[in-house]
């Protein structure tokens, strides 16, 4: 059994619970799962809190619980899943998956022989959003990271400064003026092109 096909039992069993589709940060928990990688991991290639993952992860969990019939945790995800599908072969194929990321955070459409058109920020509290903007992204052949607020935002740009951002303007706490305003007084960022995204997800202007 593949990762791929993994994840479509999992969606069979939710569709027949009459359950949501999985999301792309619920994939990438399974992923994470299937390659016995931690949650830290998982936040690290997202730009993510690991706490927002364990608070995912554990939502997802009681989600397939409640489709599987049984208790389910990252602990024994994997021998449930081979006992409902029947698959004998799950441990000795699951190591020939990649890691963490390629198949679902939208990276999968990037060839990892080819370089990057460049590399994107994408800053927006609504995961949906951020979702489709990496999808469509990478597949136009960049490199997206996504985080999910403003002060996020400002220690990834720190850490790792990206070609482009991409800034929600409407955001709590510190919303995307407040977040381009502190890049702008930093020399060292000054200079880094901003895109604001407004609540529909329709560019405005970008930011000189």
């Amino acid at each position: 059994m593949t990762f791929e096909e993994a994840l479509e039992f999992v969606e069979t069993a939710l569709e027949s619970k009459r359950g949501k589709p999985l999301s792309l940060l619920e994939k990438e928990i399974l992923k994470a799962c299937w390659e016995n990688a931690t949650y830290g991991a998982v936040a690290d290639s997202l730009y993510l809190s690991v706490g927002y993952i364990k608070d995912l992860a554990s939502l997802l969990w009681q989600r397939l619980s409640d489709a599987m019939g049984e208790k389910v945790t990252k602990n024994n995800f994997l021998p449930l899943l081979e006992k409902q599908s029947g698959a004998t072969a799950m441990v000795g194929t699951k190591g020939k998956e990649a890691a963490i990321a390629p198949a679902d955070t939208g990276e999968s459409d990037v060839n990892p022989s080819e370089t990057p058109k460049g590399n994107i920020l994408i800053v927006d509290d609504m995961i949906e959003n951020l979702q489709f903007l990496t999808k469509v992204l990478n597949k136009q052949g960049y490199k997206v990271r996504s985080v999910t607020n403003g002060k996020m935002a400002l220690r990834t740009i720190h850490d790792h400064p990206p070609d482009v951002i991409l800034l929600d303007i409407k955001m709590p706490e510190m919303n995307g003026y407040e977040v381009c305003e502190a890049l702008k007084a930093n020399e060292a960022t000054s200079e880094l092109p901003v895109i604001f995204l407004s609540a529909l997800d329709e560019v405005l202007v970008s930011a000189q």
